[in-house]
């Protein structure tokens, strides 16, 4: 599972489009997810330490709650706090998989709403496997999602589950990986 993050990262820093690493973020929905992607985005996207944040999450039953607040390890048991981002940042979000979105869009949103100056920074969501609850309406509901984020936000999956991604891949905003390189490759090794 954990596989395909180092492989979009690859391509997303290959592409025209990324802006470098002094006004790149990446963003993490919870501690869990920085903790298995950090080492991954530090060795490939070489940003420092405070350009790497995560969302304290909690847990009870099916009710998640995400804290309204960014954070980065300025080091050991230190935590930083990051306040604001500029129109020119661009904030990449990247969990494993997403039944509904619901972390990841919450993530988004706060981005948004910490925009200093005129203008919203840049963001992009990435996750490894659309699950959607295998579901046509959770799609629908993600696309919807998305499009609330405005037209400059971007979602990137694989098509690792083809049942989800086959609904949203004609989406402007969207963009599937055909990972059957990436498989090949394993494979000849």
């Amino acid at each position: 599972m954990e596989r395909f993050v180092p492989y979009f990262l690859d391509k997303f820093k290959g592409d025209s489009t990324y802006p470098g690493s002094a006004d790149m973020y990446v963003l993490f929905p919870d501690y869990g997810a920085f903790q298995r992607y950090n080492s991954c985005v530090l060795q490939r996207l070489k940003l420092d330490y405070d350009h790497i944040l995560y969302i304290k999450k909690s847990r009870v039953g099916e009710q998640i709650a995400q804290e309204q607040r960014l954070f980065f390890e300025q080091g050991k048991d230190e935590l930083g706090e990051k306040k604001a981002f500029q129109p020119r940042n661009h904030v990449l979000i990247i969990d494993d998989f997403t039944n509904s979105g619901s972390t990841l869009f919450g993530a988004a949103n706060l981005v948004q709403k910490m925009a200093e100056g005129n203008g919203n920074p840049s963001v992009s969501i990435f996750v490894s496997h659309l699950v959607a609850t295998y579901d046509e309406k959770v799609c629908a509901g993600l696309l919807k999602k998305l499009h609330e984020l405005g037209p400059e936000c971007k979602f990137f999956t694989t098509n690792t589950i083809p049942m989800t991604t086959n609904l949203i891949k004609s989406d402007p905003q969207v963009k599937v990986y055909d990972i059957s390189d990436y498989v090949a490759d394993l494979i000849h090794r």
